[in-house]
């Protein structure tokens, strides 16, 4: 799966953009807006070539990877260390991860019903129309790489020795849902910056958009 995305140059040109989300400042838009407003120019030619290098091999892993990094997964998993939690530093950790990827996928699931954008399998048969639409099948921004952006910058703060390690793991997650045409690359890109100010709400407020506790 490595070498697959390896040679799949797209793919490591938004792995590295990913890689780079990890130095966004709430307070600088502009760097953000300009890399999201070039990936969707470039979204349809990421796509075919993404799609021209598809082996079965790469799809099997990149669907175990899209599985391990489900939001509701990601979410249930931080709630269950939480409620099992004794210790206050480890609760109120994988609280705040709780809340982070709950708040993420609130803001992601509303803004795929305001934007209305197809999946890209829908676009390639027809389905052009964008705006609000009462759909929960929609493409952007990514709901997987809301949830692991915010949980992995929550883990990031909370833990910096394995903070590389926490980002490579969303990295690859957000990967997995572009070489699985389920995404396009400003999907993933919007969803890890929903991820990460999600993330970074939870940290500075103490809580998420709705407060959850354990």
């Amino acid at each position: 799966m490595v070498r697959t995305f390896y040679r799949l140059g797209w793919v490591g040109v938004v792995g590295g953009l990913l890689a780079g989300t990890a130095a966004w400042s709430d307070e600088d838009w502009l760097p953000e807006a300009l890399t999201l407003g070039g990936l969707l120019a470039l979204d349809q030619k990421i796509n075919a070539e993404v799609r021209r290098h598809q082996t079965e091999e790469g799809l099997e892993i990149a669907r175990w990877i899209s599985r391990v990094g489900h939001p509701l997964l990601v979410g249930a998993g931080a709630a269950w260390a939480a409620s099992r939690s004794r210790e206050p530093a480890r609760k109120r950790k994988w609280t705040q991860v709780a809340q982070a990827v709950a708040t993420a996928g609130a803001v992601a699931e509303t803004l795929k019903l305001l934007v209305g954008r197809p999946r890209p399998v829908d676009w390639r048969n027809g389905d052009h129309s964008l705006g609000p639409k009462l759909d929960f099948d929609l493409s952007f921004p990514s709901g997987h790489a809301a949830g692991v952006f915010a949980a992995a910058t929550v883990l990031g703060r909370e833990d910096p020795r394995h903070r590389d390690g926490y980002l490579v793991g969303a990295i690859l997650v957000g990967l997995s849902r572009l070489y699985l045409d389920r995404h396009y690359a400003s999907d993933v890109w919007a969803g890890a910056l929903v991820g990460i100010a999600s993330g970074k709400y939870v940290q500075r407020h103490g809580r998420g958009l709705v407060e959850i506790k354990f």
